[in-house]
């Protein structure tokens, strides 16, 4: 950045609201950091499972072993995550640990984590921003990071430990080498291992990956040989970094393994194969004058490649949730709204899918007419910038697209969101300077408005037309509700038991108490998916069912709660039904109602 000295007025704000935000960074991270057991208990179900994990690696569980065994146990449910995150913890944790106790060093933890990554985000987008488009657009990506929900307001607050945020932190880095100046083989071979790296971590963006490889492929095809450079460079560290980051995570044993759900022999194969092509292509066809053979031979080469591989990639294309019962997937897509096609819940006005789709949704409308006009214009037509906005929008559209599918797919494009803001908000206002005031103006409106506020709106609404949080009468209260950790922590006045409870009390319940969990929203036990509502809003039979499979010696209720049907088996157990074999436990908090479960009586 420029000096202050020689810093225009505009640098000068750039470097004023980045200091701001940092500020407020720092501190909502040290309001929290004084009771951080209570965000964490009261939040993500993942990220609870995270820090358990996380915890009970740094006790003695082995490294390869990412089991957890108080969740279904004494098997434990295999979960599919990255120890990568865990490290980036314990890296935290440790030196803490050295003058704290574990539990308050981890809850230090749990806070440093995703500030960092925050920061690093911020820092990251203001510096690409500044060098390719101007410190006007890095002023407004900054405040659009803020303010756009996913980013801002939920995976990168303090206790979010989840890999997501991570996720969108690497894949943010990786396309912005696409667009950085500078020596193409070190901006591939950084890209690569980044995308090696999120890889390793998670599958959830292996689309955005994937687009970056093609738009390098394309630009080898149609650009200079130094884009020809930057292609070879990305595949073959993309190849090498995903091999020695899966080898680092996983045991010898399970390295022949193919899963679909992490980093595995299906995804090795498809990074060497995309390597192969790039080095094929470089050594051979890179030369050829004539475009459309290049173009061919590139399509030849990956075609074989895939075509090769079908056998060994085809059983993931059905994705993680592909050999669940159709029974279970009802149960995913039914009850997450995030995992639910975007357009229907948008057109009927759902708040969280218009927070998430609406903002990027108007910064790529305006930036795509923007790149239009500006690829129609003689005297801008090939610029710098405008290649780059190109390159930008194809990531913005991908994750539109991707969202039809699933709300939350809209990740994939979270890397160019903020800086597509800024852009368009910079050139609407340069656009107003030159007399095109009403376009300009109506679409400046639009996208501050969308992106900016309404989030902010939305919420004042809510509070405002109901005075309080929504569900906190007993009239309306829902199975999921009595996850407060004082509630629960009463649960230990009881000997560490296996507890059924609804899936999103099960998590809370593992962290503030000793008892073993029986349900959760982990697809590698269809059974604890299933269980955690099924049995729920079933008849009595269905609930006395799962209640012996899983061997469990209490049933925990929200007491007066409404189990998602009123007619259910355990909603009249809330309400005050008295049922055989299962008796009421007294001295606990009077919101909730734990039953001791005879698995000796069954149904008459």
């Amino acid at each position: 950045m420029p000096t202050l000295q020689n810093a225009s007025p505009v640098d000068r704000w750039l470097k004023i609201v980045l200091v701001v935000v940092l500020v407020l960074t720092l501190g909502k991270a040290v309001n929290i950091a004084f009771d951080p057991m209570t965000r964490l208990a009261n939040g993500d179900n993942d990220d609870i499972l995270r820090f358990l994990q996380v915890k009970a690696w740094l006790e003695g569980q082995g490294w390869f072993d990412a089991r957890m065994y108080r969740l279904l146990a004494p098997e434990g449910l295999d979960l599919h995550w990255s120890r990568y995150v865990d490290l980036g913890i314990a890296v935290l944790v440790l030196p803490l640990s050295a003058f704290l106790p574990l539990d308050a060093a981890l809850g230090l933890g749990i806070v440093l984590w995703p500030t960092l990554l925050f920061v690093a985000l911020v820092l990251l987008t203001v510096r690409t921003a500044q060098r390719t488009f101007g410190s006007l657009t890095a002023i407004i990506a900054v405040c659009a990071i803020v303010m756009w929900q996913p980013i801002g307001q939920n995976y990168f607050l303090p206790t979010r430990i989840d890999h997501h945020n991570i996720q969108i932190l690497l894949t943010t880095a990786m396309v912005f080498t696409l667009i950085f100046p500078g020596r193409k083989a070190v901006l591939g071979i950084v890209g690569g291992a980044l995308a090696g790296f999120s890889l390793a971590i998670g599958l959830e963006l292996l689309l955005t990956i994937a687009l970056t490889g093609v738009v390098l492929a394309l630009r080898a095809v149609f650009g200079r040989e130094a884009q020809s450079t930057q292609f070879l460079a990305f595949c073959a560290a993309f190849a090498v970094s995903a091999a020695l980051f899966f080898a680092g995570q996983n045991a010898p044993q399970v390295w022949t393994v193919s899963r679909c759900d992490v980093l595995s022999v299906p995804y090795l194969a498809l990074t060497a194969m995309g390597s192969g092509v790039a080095v094929i292509y470089t050594l051979f066809a890179r030369r050829i004058a004539f475009v459309g053979l290049r173009l061919g031979i590139l399509v030849a080469l990956s075609a074989g490649g895939v075509v090769l591989l079908l056998p060994l990639i085809e059983p993931c294309f059905s994705g993680p949730y592909g050999a669940l019962p159709e029974d279970v997937k009802k149960v995913i897509y039914g009850s997450i709204i995030e995992a639910r096609p975007a357009l229907g819940p948008l057109l009927s006005g759902d708040k969280v899918t218009f927070i998430y789709i609406v903002p990027p949704l108007s910064a790529v409308l305006v930036t795509s007419g923007i790149w239009l006009w500006r690829t129609v214009t003689i005297e801008d037509r090939g610029g710098v910038q405008t290649r780059r906005l190109g390159t930008l929008l194809i990531f913005g559209w991908l994750g539109l697209l991707a969202c039809l599918w699933q709300t939350r797919l809209i990740l994939m494009g979270a890397a160019v969101y903020p800086l597509l803001v800024g852009v368009a908000v910079a050139n609407l206002l340069e656009l107003r300077k030159g007399k095109r005031a009403s376009l300009a103006t109506l679409g400046f409106i639009g996208v501050i408005s969308t992106t900016l506020f309404a989030p902010t709106l939305q919420k004042a609404s809510a509070f405002m037309s109901s005075g309080a949080p929504e569900g906190t009468s007993k009239a309306q209260r829902s199975a999921d509700t009595c996850r407060d950790p004082d509630m629960l922590r009463s649960l230990s006045a009881i000997p560490s038991a296996r507890i059924f409870a609804a899936t999103n009390v099960t998590a809370p319940m593992m962290l503030v108490t000793e008892h073993i969990g029986l349900t959760g929203p982990y697809h590698r036990s269809p059974d604890a998916m299933a269980d955690g509502i099924i049995p729920l809003y079933s008849d009595e039979t269905t609930l006395r069912d799962a209640l012996a499979r899983t061997q469990a010696d209490y049933l925990l209720l929200c007491r007066d709660a409404t189990f998602w049907k009123d007619t259910g088996f355990a909603t009249a157990l809330a309400k005050g039904f008295v049922a055989q074999g299962l008796t009421p436990v007294d001295g606990l908090h009077e919101d909730l109602l734990l039953l001791a479960v005879d698995r000796t009586k069954t149904v008459d």
